[in-house]
Parts: C-alpha cells; structure tokens; sequence
C-alpha cells in the first residue's frame, strides 16, 4: 500500500506539472483514500479486485494528458500555475479534480484490501503487520530509487504483489489491468532517455537547454541542488570568479560582522531593525530608461503582499 503511495507521488509530480506546485496533493488524496478503505473493512462489497483497473486507468489518464510547461526555457521560471503558462494537456480546474479523486479511489480500493487482510488479526497484530509493511514499502521503493529504477521497475512490483494476493482468484479483469500498467509505464521507461534520480526525473533532451535538465518550476531546481548534495562541501577550498561577486559580497559582510560582534561587541543592524530581514531578489522587464530601485521596490519586500510571478529574465 505505502509502496503504491510513494510511487503515485513521485511519478505524477513527474507528469503534472501542477503538482510540482502543489506538492502534497497527492499525499492529502492517499490520506483520504487509505481512511475510506480502512472504513469498508466490513462492507458487503469488497471494492479490492477493482484496485488494479482503477490504477490502471488513473496511469492511463496522465499518460494520455500530461501537463508540462512548452514555454520553459533557461530565461523563464515559474511559480504556480498562471493564465498566461503554456502547458500541454488539461487546464489546471481539470486535471487536479481528477487526479485527487482517482488517487483517493485506487488507495481506498487499497485500503479496503488491507483493511479486510487485518481484520482477521487481533488488533495488535494487525498493528504490527501494518508497521512491518509500511517499513517494506519504503526501503523496497527507496531501494529501487537510489538504484534509478525506471517506472517499469514500479510496475512489475506493483503487478507481482497484486498476482500474489489474488493468487488462485485472480480472473481477467485483475490480469488484463496489471498487465496494461506494465505495458503504459514500460512504453514510457523505454521509450525515453529521462534518468530516474533518487529524487527527479531528469530529461537529458532537456539538458540540452537548461543544463541541468529540470525545468525551472517554482524552486524546483533549488529543491534538487538542496537535496542531492552530498557531504558539506569544504568551502575553505572553493575557487570564486568575477560571477560570483554577489555570493564574494555576502560573505564577507557576514565574516566582518561576525568579527565586529566578536571585537567590538557591535550588534548586527538587522537585530534592531526587521526591515533589514524582509528582502526578497525579484526579476522584472522595465521600459528602458526607467529605475529598478523604485519599479521593483515592491517586488523586492517580502511582506508587501506582491505575489511572485514568472517573468523573463534580462
């Protein structure tokens, strides 16, 4: 159950672009999903052998509808999900309805097959089952993650476990629908050169134009440096060039007032005046001739109530 949950997040935050904004979309629909099934433990109508077409289905409407950004380039970046964004696939009132719902129904589907599973335990093996699972599901998908598993590699896990728990009452329904995931996400994996890091999927055709091979979608791109990282670097060592004049500056502001605090006592300004801390870079195309200190002057407050918006830079 986990497993299928952390592979939905990742793999439609992959395909909608959307949801590389609203990142816990995905998670608040599992969540509500899990809570319905666990409810229908007892129903009369067991909703579990419908579980495979259901997420068949799901993987097919993205598949069919992906929404990426066709304006994304090394001069634009992007924040939310604006009028003026050119995507492909449905509109954003369209496309995250759906999503939610189907998510929510294949984990409730899920879920009520786990939830009929322990309700033959008593309560506290069944509590145990349940966190030795959930502990399976994350190493076996971290697992196929940091080895940069395709979607393919999901899929078969994911069609295996589902033959396995139908066994010998699996009919064709169950088959047809596992073997249909396999074939949409083994299309996708091979028909594609994208690299499935721990954490992204990166487009090497991508790369070509945007070096790293993320779009520039909200912070994304800083949310992969962040992450992937590494070791903290040994920055005693770090070469700086004339580019990196700004990053030069800070530091040694922030070094000088260090020492000042440590020789002389002197309190750093920003500890008395707020003002100093609500800052903000902006980027903005301004009519020639005109001040960026006073157009962007908004732009640049943090708490000014101006919301960030994609604009080209210059």
């Amino acid at each position: 159950m986990l497993f299928v949950e952390l592979a939905l997040i990742r793999w439609l935050g992959a395909n909608v672009v959307y949801l590389s904004y609203y990142s816990n979309f995905v998670l608040l629909g599992s969540f509500l999903g899990i809570g319905i099934g666990f409810l229908r433990a007892r129903s009369r109508v067991n909703l579990f052998p419908w579980a495979p077409a259901a997420l068949t289905l799901l993987v097919y409407f993205v598949s069919r509808f992906p929404v990426q950004v066709t304006n994304a380039s090394a001069q634009l970046v992007f924040f939310g999900s604006g009028s003026s964004l050119k995507t492909t696939g449905l509109p954003t009132w369209e496309t995250l309805p759906v999503v939610f719902i189907a998510v929510a129904t294949v984990m409730a589907m899920i879920g009520e097959g786990v939830a009929r599973s322990f309700a033959r335990f008593r309560p506290l093996d069944a509590y145990r089952l349940d966190i030795l699972g959930s502990v399976a599901g994350i190493v076996a998908f971290s697992a196929l993650s940091f080895a940069n598993a395709k979607p393919l590699a999901w899929a078969l896990v994911v069609a295996l476990t589902f033959v396995l728990l139908f066994g010998l009452r699996i009919g064709v329904l169950q088959i047809a629908a596992v073997a249909g995931l396999v074939v949409l996400l083994g299309a996708e994996s091979l028909g594609s050169a994208d690299v499935w890091s721990p954490y992204y999927r990166i487009d090497y055709e991508l790369q070509k134009e945007l070096t790293i091979g993320i779009p520039f979608l909200g912070n994304l791109q800083d949310r992969a440096m962040t992450e992937t990282m590494g070791p903290i670097y040994d920055r005693t060592q770090e070469h700086l060039g004339t580019t990196d004049a700004m990053v030069i500056f800070v530091r040694r502001r922030l070094l000088e007032a260090a020492r000042a605090l440590r020789d002389e006592g002197a309190v750093p300004a920003n500890v008395d005046d707020g003002n100093l801390c609500r800052v903000r870079p902006a980027s903005a195309l301004l009519p020639e001739g005109e001040s960026w200190i006073g157009a962007t002057e908004k732009a640049r407050q943090s708490d000014a109530g101006v919301p960030i918006a994609w604009v080209p830079f210059v």
